[in-house]
């Protein structure tokens, strides 16, 4: 069931995109203005844009009064187990969202896959390390986007004037980089993610917006961050392993190529049909070796002369 709510992923991830089109080509268009006159609508376009997004979010609401009145147990489970799922994909969108909001990354965010988890105000200690001994410690608040192949901080911006909050990139972490990602010292209301100079310690809150505590999400983050990362280490192994199989099969059909240019094979010139010795083999001649296979029943003049 949540693969078929996929769709609306794209419409939010094109809804800041379609907001600057009506503004720049739609909004106060006489054209716009006439149809919602003759239609006898009381709201513009852009209103109605925003009602696939209300409406998926009323969907848990009906979830929730079908499991207030059902009676059969059974049902209540299959139930409970639709609302669970459509809380997740409500959480998904709202974070979907706001990444749209990220500034300041110069690269493509459709490059860093899905966003799979959005931690908001984080604590954030970032440990120098050499070996195993911490040389300096850096403490910041930030909201962390989990995408599916790298990691990215951004700090928020809210701008107030009833402007939209903006998320200005920070940092990124490469999970290529990531050597441990486990609880520091015991404390499972944090995670830590070590990579070779320096170490993450990130205390996410303590309740989430959807109630989860903050010891269910550390390890909802750790298990996530483990899964991305073996994915992309088997994605790169099976790069590595067809490019492997390509240079290996051009490289054999290279020297199998060469072989044939080195061999030359010289045919005897034609017979009468009643010349006996029309039957004999062919004479191959191998460069490389300069050596002769003849058959024993053909002299070297008679080679010598074909030639």
């Amino acid at each position: 069931m949540k693969s078929n709510f996929k769709l609306y992923e794209k419409y939010v991830l094109n809804k800041s995109q379609s907001e600057r089109i009506w503004e720049q080509f739609c909004s106060g268009h006489p054209f716009f203005t006439k149809i919602q006159q003759s239609l006898g609508h009381r709201l513009p376009l852009d209103s109605y844009l925003l009602k696939p997004i209300q409406r998926i979010a009323q969907y848990q609401l009906l979830l929730k009064e079908m499991i207030k009145y059902t009676r059969d147990e059974q049902e209540r489970l299959h139930l409970q187990e639709a609302l669970r799922v459509m809380l997740n994909i409500l959480c998904n969108l709202n974070d979907v969202m706001h990444s749209t909001q990220i500034v300041g990354y110069s690269e493509n965010l459709n490059t860093l896959g899905r966003i799979r988890l959005r931690g908001e105000n984080c604590l954030i200690s970032k440990e120098k390390r050499r070996g195993t001994v911490y040389t300096r410690t850096k403490t910041s608040t930030r909201d962390i986007f989990l995408f599916e192949r790298d990691i990215l901080l951004c700090k928020k911006k809210d701008e107030g004037n009833g402007k939209s909050i903006q998320y200005q990139f920070k940092e990124i972490i490469k999970f290529v980089d990531i050597a441990v990602c486990t609880h520091p010292k015991n404390d499972r209301n944090k995670f830590e993610l070590v990579l070779k100079d320096w170490s993450y310690i990130i205390q996410l809150p303590n309740i989430a917006s959807n109630g989860e505590k903050a010891e269910e999400m550390s390890i909802r983050w750790i298990d996530t961050i483990k899964s991305c990362v073996t994915h992309q280490t088997e994605q790169r192994r099976a790069e590595m392993k067809q490019r492997s199989a390509s240079l290996d099969h051009s490289a054999h059909a290279h020297r199998r190529h060469m072989q044939h240019r080195a061999t030359v094979t010289i045919r005897a010139p034609e017979f009468d049909n009643d010349n006996e010795e029309s039957t004999l083999t062919t004479p191959l001649i191998n460069i490389d070796n300069t050596v002769t296979k003849r058959n024993s029943k053909i002299t070297m003049s008679n080679n010598i002369a074909r030639l």
